[in-house]
């Protein structure tokens, strides 16, 4: 039988294989394309260029460098070396005193290659170009950049060393200003931000540097240059209140208002102008003369909160302010405030020592003599307790207050068995609790902060220290409590106060407030009434010019011993049951 492989016709595949093999790796070959050997020739040829600009600069022919240079840069615009060749064109164009045509080299650099490895050479060459060219605020704008950038130590270094010979030596005021604000981030802001005041301190404009240097406090409070600031900025309040810096007519019946209108704190700025418009509407409805309010925005920063006085004082001519809301706010409009010799009352910011800025300056909080005098009558008179111990810092107002206790106590007939204090910073209270625990005294009296509360009270459980615990107001305080819970358990402390908030007033404002704006009180709106309440007071016991104002308020809330005593009974005494404080109820002897 005749197989199909063998039928006729079909040739023999095996016959004719060696031919089709061959024809298969002759069409595999590759064939040279035009194109490809055009861009290894031009690859070839810039980096023989690229070669010989190295040789020509390091044997000093820099006009031919920069021709190759040329050459490359117009022939071989995707040569992988570009940046490195635009760098030797403007250091060769340098040498050879032509820094305008290098800087157009070198500003290529860092705008072409932005990811180049050159780039941080290219602006400190363009900065040395600028130098060269006076052109000084642009070559201090070039090493700002290589300073805000992430970049080598030592190059951060040498251009914060170059700047600074800048500021030092050629640029201009209006070049300054214009740094820090295109750079308010930069290593050298706190220093430049110096230089600017001292420039205008020495031009005279002291209003200026004033501004400036608190702007630089607020924003650098651990600057090294901080001291400094701080006397050049008590030097520029002191030149400011000159006489003639202040309005010479003044509106008896303007108050100026400084707090947030705008910027994240408005809401609280809102909650404080509640507090003032009752009072104000309260007052108007009662007298014939009626008061008007000028409002100026403190954004709830401090450099506003300067602005905002002194517009109040110079164009409104307001006869005294009240405000602003924050603590680091309040202090500078106080400073200018009491520059301008008006009167500033502080309704809700009492820390800082705000009074010792100067004799304008006020706040409404019970002083905290009152609360040392109501611990002391509490425990003494109420407690019948007869032996105590003081535990408090050794620095500041609180020692002044602790050494005032002691007075107390031993006024009222007490005996102070024991005193002890500690330094700032300190975390570890065994030597004065020990000694205070062999004093063994019945009660402890401690003017420490919060942060230093939460680390004493439970060492003094751990020291077997057995003694009833006495605190001043800011011992209510939510977080106090819930870390300490157990070691505050039934310590008495004073409820804060505030001048004139007494319970019949508390109630009518409670009730002028549900019908006029309703929903959830703020403590703000409730410091802002009594406040106002207080400087319209003022005014309708008849001052009639910013010195008047002053004198009342120093009358009313400077206290002598007498106005202390009555105070201080009055303050509500405050313990802690379960967790949650109380009012203390001190138990009344049977009936015999």
């Amino acid at each position: 039988m005749t197989q199909a492989n063998d039928a006729p016709g079909l040739p023999q595949i095996g016959a004719y294989l060696p031919v089709i093999l061959l024809c298969v790796a002759l069409s595999c070959t590759t064939v040279p394309r035009p194109g490809l050997q055009q861009d290894e020739r031009a690859l070839a040829d810039a980096e023989s260029l690229y070669a010989r600009i190295q040789r020509d600069t390091v044997e000093g022919d820099f006009a031919r460098a920069v021709d190759g240079a040329r050459k490359i840069i117009s022939n071989y615009p995707d040569f992988h070396r570009s940046d490195e060749v635009h760098l030797l064109a403007a250091k060769s164009l340098r040498t050879l005193g032509r820094c305008d045509d290098a800087v157009k080299f070198v500003l290529q650099i860092p705008e072409k290659y932005p990811t180049s490895s050159y780039w941080e050479e290219a602006l400190l060459l363009a900065s040395l170009c600028f130098v060269e060219l006076r052109s000084y605020s642009r070559s201090a704008d070039a090493l700002l950049q290589v300073i805000t950038a992430p970049t080598d130590a030592d190059i951060r270094s040498q251009a914060i060393e170059a700047l600074r010979r800048l500021i030092r030596d050629h640029l201009r005021p209006q070049d300054l200003e214009a740094l820090a604000d295109k750079y308010p981030s930069s290593p050298l802001a706190e220093e430049l931000s110096l230089t600017i005041a001292k420039n205008e301190f020495a031009r005279g404009n002291y209003d200026k540097a004033f501004e400036l240097l608190t702007e630089l406090l607020y924003h650098f409070p651990e600057s090294k240059y901080s001291m400094e600031a701080r006397r050049l900025l008590k030097l520029s309040a002191e030149a400011r209140s000159k006489p003639g810096d202040r309005p010479g007519y003044v509106n008896p019946f303007n108050i100026g208002v400084v707090l947030p209108i705008t910027g994240p704190y408005s809401l609280y700025g809102r909650y404080f102008e509640q507090g003032l418009l009752l009072a104000l509407e309260e007052y108007n409805q009662a007298h014939e003369f009626q008061v008007t309010i000028a409002k100026a925005d403190s954004k709830g920063n401090p450099v506003d909160a300067v602005k905002a006085v002194r517009k109040l004082a110079i164009e409104e001519g307001v006869v005294a302010l009240i405000g602003p809301v924050f603590t680091v706010p309040t202090i500078a409009a106080s400073i200018e405030a009491n520059a301008r010799h008006v009167a500033l009352l502080s309704p809700i910011v009492f820390t800082g020592r705000i009074t010792e800025v100067g004799p304008w300056i006020f706040h409404t909080k019970v002083p905290d003599e009152v609360e040392v005098t109501a611990m002391a009558q509490a425990a003494k008179e109420g407690l019948l307790i007869k032996r105590f111990a003081v535990l408090a810092p050794d620095f500041g107002e609180r020692r002044r207050l602790s050494d005032f206790f002691s007075e107390e106590i031993k006024r009222l007939g007490g005996e102070v068995v024991a005193e002890a204090h500690y330094d700032e910073g300190e975390t570890n209270f065994k030597d004065q609790l020990e000694s205070i625990r062999d004093a063994a005294p019945e009660a402890l009296f401690i003017p420490g902060s919060t942060e230093e509360l939460i680390l004493i009270l439970p060492q003094i459980n751990f020291y077997d220290v057995h003694a009833r615990l006495l605190g001043l107001s800011n011992w209510n305080s939510e977080k106090l409590i819930r870390l300490s819970e157990q070691e505050i358990e039934n310590a008495l402390f004073p409820l804060d106060a505030y001048h004139g908030k007494d319970k019949a007033a508390y109630e009518h404002f409670i009730a002028a407030y549900e019908e006029q704006f309703g929903g959830e009180l703020s403590p703000v709106t409730v410091s802002g009434y009594f406040g106002m309440r207080l400087l319209l007071r003022s005014l309708a016991e008849g001052a009639a010019d910013r010195t008047q104002v002053k004198d009342f308020l120093y009358n009313e809330l400077f206290q002598d011993a007498g106005s202390r005593m009555s105070e201080a009974a009055a303050l509500s005494i405050m313990t802690v049951r379960s967790g949650r404080v109380r009012k203390y109820e001190p138990l009344q002897p049977r009936e015999p």
